[in-house]
């Protein structure tokens, strides 16, 4: 069913065929044209993209002292995230399952794809790959996005650009310090040569010790006093490298981080600190770009990949040793891309992808006495083409339509097409109607991997691609010189929902197609610069996510959602304050009863930033969560708990100092 919205956003260039209107804008509204790439592989004005995109630039990162990916994404309208104490996980317009690894989300490094094969993760915590002072900028592009980019694009797509070297010009050092003995560091040098290549080399590492955490459920007298001692730790070590010549570019990224188990998940022992997860991602991205002439573009990317994960979960008794997981994946691909202006009115993008996955291994067992549960080894591909048609129907109509066709080892043959009208009703008003199809194969883990471990897993045979439809509606209108407002009405049908649960029978889990869910919702957003250098940015979500097969709410989703950004200057023009504050509306746990929820919440972080405290030297001081608010997460089915205390007040201090 098609919904409607009415919205406010800035004016916004007219299709590119037409990009020599932009000359006669007024320069507050030439300000507001913001140029994406992640809706549609090519750039684009966010009025002419076919969603209602969202743009987070590094300045915001600064301002606000966002220290994540998930940090950054839970500031924008419709996204919340979840964390286990493990895993920061993602959610959008009211669908978040628990226990779930950011499967139905695509996250894209400079146009790289970062999900892994196994579990199909977008890693957005302390596990993702990119340290966050290095983004320019975020875009996220929600609703179906399988038309432009295949498997896992279901709620959206995140596109995150890295700096370039010209961004440092030179040295730069930067070191932290926080509750719990937290520290960071980090060093980054990048230049431009006078030839025009530039290249930009980063190191950094993260150690937080955590704090000690009480779990009521283990408070056993004579047996556990319910505390977690030392098992929060999160540590991680990260290098990024990044380089351009002429039409060729490259990419390089590293991520080791290891995380302490506090909460005794798959039925492990409570305070053991042996348990801990050791996640090591790395990237490649090497990209060629070629104008053919005026009107048409060529380029190619190949890319290579690696993913190893290894878990550790103590048992007594027994067996005494460790029950352990190894993950270990690792692939290679290329794309191959043509965009063209050639024909008159239209703008074509024609493309193909195929992708190897030539390691998919999983390994099960215990390590003394050693025991094996499980070895699979395995390899899988992945052909995708898809080809994109914006049609300039009339001066104020524009005709947005995508079809890609996917063949994956686990779901071979499935059509996504995409299809948007914008009109752009007057000088400061664009309207869009949008559909879309997407889809997510089931990845490795869901299919082969099983354990008869404590806490194990079986297989379910036969799963089948999750599919979505999505409808959509936005309106944007610029309100004032500076100011835009949005407002979209939203509709997704999921069905063949991939689900975890328990065997009552075995008491393992497994996954199984079983739900068809139905999210109705709307978002109201507003964003405002002002002269001086003043910013606002606040959102209203209202969502209801429902199971249709049996009519009951969706657990780990908010009704409510409501999203404050304000950055100011507060002496001078380089000390800047920045309040975020963020409503979470009551949310079911994993068991679904109305009767078990954990309860809504508002929370505020505060940042004073003082980009010049010395000649080249920066300082930001953030308190996170300023008034202590005790609030939960809902906790997966592999948790013995049903939610997950999070964090309270909490401290950073942070400084950058520039070498030039």
């Amino acid at each position: 069913m098609f919904a409607v919205v009415f919205g406010l956003l800035s004016t916004v260039a007219r299709a590119q065929t037409e990009v020599t209107d932009l000359t006669a804008l007024p320069i507050e509204q030439l300000m507001q044209v913001q140029v994406v790439t992640g809706a549609s592989k090519y750039a684009q004005a966010s009025s002419e993209a076919p969603a209602n995109v969202s743009v987070i630039t590094a300045a915001d990162i600064k301002a606000y002292g966002w220290r994540t990916l998930a940090d950054v994404l839970r500031s924008l309208p419709g996204l919340y995230t979840n964390y286990d104490r493990t895993y920061t996980t993602l959610g959008a317009r009211g669908f978040l399952r628990a226990g779930d690894y950011d499967t139905r989300f695509l996250l894209l490094i400079d146009g790289y794809r970062t999900n892994d094969p196994i579990f199909d993760e977008a890693s957005v915590g302390t596990e993702a790959l990119l340290d966050v002072d290095l983004i320019e900028r975020v875009e996220y592009v929600p609703g179906a996005g399988s038309a432009v980019y295949g498997s896992n694009a279901l709620f959206g797509v995140i596109n995150v650009v890295t700096k370039r070297g010209r961004d440092m010009d030179g040295v730069q050092v930067s070191g932290a310090t926080g509750s719990t003995n937290m520290r960071e560091g980090r060093v980054t040098w990048g230049k431009r040569a006078e030839n025009g290549a530039e290249w930009l080399l980063s190191a950094s590492v993260d150690d937080a010790p955590g704090r000690d955490l009480y779990f009521g459920e283990f408070n056993r007298p004579g047996i556990s006093d319910g505390v977690a001692r030392g098992m929060d730790f999160d540590r991680a070590k990260r290098l990024f490298a990044k380089g351009s010549f002429g039409e060729f570019g490259v990419t390089f990224g590293y991520v080791d981080r290891t995380k302490g188990v506090p909460t005794a998940p798959y039925d492990e022992a409570f305070n053991d600190p042996r348990a801990r997860a050791d996640d090591a991602r790395q990237m490649f991205n090497g990209t060629w770009q070629h104008a053919l002439d005026d009107v048409t573009d060529v380029s190619a990317r190949v890319f290579w990949g690696r993913f190893v994960s290894l878990g550790d979960y103590p048992y007594y008794p027994p067996p005494v040793g460790i029950n352990r997981d190894i993950f270990d994946t690792a692939w290679y691909g290329t794309e191959l891309k043509l965009v063209t202006h050639r024909i008159d009115r239209h703008t074509l993008a024609v493309g193909t992808e195929l992708q190897r996955d030539y390691r998919d291994v999983m390994l099960n067992f215990d390590t003394a006495p050693y025991r094996g549960y499980l070895n699979d080894q395995r390899n899988n591909n992945r052909v995708g083409v898809y080809v994109q048609d914006q049609f300039l129907l009339h001066r104020d109509w524009v005709l947005d339509t995508g079809l890609r066709y996917d063949h994956t080892s686990f779901a071979p043959g499935i059509f996504s097409p995409r299809v948007g009208l914008i009109w752009h009703a007057a000088a400061t008003t664009t309207i869009k109607a949008i559909y879309g199809m997407a889809y997510r194969a089931p990845n490795d883990y869901e299919l082969h991997y099983q354990t008869s471990a404590p806490g194990g897993q079986q297989l379910t045979p036969g799963l089948s691609a999750e599919r979505i439809r999505t409808y959509e509606t936005v309106v944007e209108q610029q309100v004032a010189a500076g100011g835009k407002a949005t407002l979209s009405v939203f509709e997704n049908n999921v069905s063949n929902l991939i689900n975890q649960g328990e065997d009552p029978n075995t008491g393992l889990l497994f996954f199984s197609n079983v739900a068809r869910v139905r999210t109705c919702g709307a978002e109201l957003g507003y964003e405002q610069n002002w002269p001086g250098g003043t910013r606002l940015r606040t959102s209203y979500s209202l969502q209801r996510s429902k199971d249709m097969d049996t009519g009951q709410m969706l657990s780990n989703s908010p009704r409510h959602m409501m999203k404050l950004n304000l950055s100011a200057p507060v002496w001078r023009s380089d000390w800047r304050a920045g309040v975020e504050a963020q409503y979470i509306s009551n949310r079911l746990t994993a068991s679904g009863l109305p009767s078990e929820h954990v309860g809504g919440y508002w929370i505020a972080n505060l940042t004073l930033l003082a980009a010049r405290l010395a000649p080249n030297l920066e300082m930001s001081a953030s308190v996170y969560n300023v008034f202590g608010r005790r609030y939960a997460d809902p906790a997966g089915p592999e948790q013995p708990q049903p939610s997950i205390p999070q964090d309270g007040r909490t401290f950073r201090l942070k400084f950058i100092y520039a070498f030039r």
